[in-house]
């Protein structure tokens, strides 16, 4: 791997080196590795070259955005699901908006916080709009893998029975840990309102 450059050094902080540690259970040899492949990444990818005026057809359809902090200063991010599925040739740009706006959502936190917390609308969901599931699996592998111990929680709101079936075909793909942080709810709970639900 070529030397480390000012990006790099950015993102390892001491709270970084703590989230691998705490992803591998304290295993350095193991948290280690794991960083040297996240820091690999961020360069393959352009994290710190991505910028919002590619992703204008994702902004304008309302896929993700942020909602801003709850009391405690985790940044809170909604996921829609669109009546449309994403198409094929657009899915490496989604990607990128997506790990864009991570990348946002961690610069938002406040208070210390070191974790975000998402509510996924499914109530838009159905076999015509379901994405493709080696791109679900793709997606939560990037998460986990390049962002570890960054989950506070998780609120998947009005989801039908058919994403029931999807929830457990991809708990194999999940850690326990982010699995317990997994909580469906419906949209008039008190709780997502203070989150900042629109009502």
């Amino acid at each position: 791997m070529p030397e480390w450059g000012p990006a790099e050094e950015e993102f390892v902080d001491a709270a970084c080196l703590q989230r691998y540690l705490r992803a591998r259970g304290k295993d350095v040899g193991k948290a280690s590795a794991m960083l040297k492949h996240t820091l690999e990444w961020r360069r393959e990818f352009g994290v710190d070259k991505l910028r919002l005026s590619d992703y204008d057809s994702f902004l304008a359809e309302g896929w993700i955005y942020l909602l801003g902090n709850d009391d405690a200063g985790h940044s809170v991010m909604m996921l829609r699901k669109r009546a449309s599925r994403l198409e094929d040739d657009r899915q490496e740009n989604f990607l990128g908006f997506l790990v864009l706006t991570l990348e946002s959502s961690i610069r938002m936190m406040k208070h210390g916080q070191e974790t975000w917390t998402w509510l996924l609308d499914m109530s838009n969901y159905d076999s015509r709009n379901s994405p493709r599931f080696d791109f679900t699996v793709r997606v939560l592998q990037l998460v986990a893998n390049h962002y570890p111990e960054r989950l506070n929680k998780v609120f998947i709101v009005d989801a039908p029975t058919l994403f029931w079936v999807l929830f457990k075909a991809l708990c194999p793909f999940l850690d326990p840990v982010t699995k317990a942080k997994v909580e469906f709810v419906q949209a008039n709970d008190e709780l997502l309102l203070s989150l900042g639900w629109p009502q």
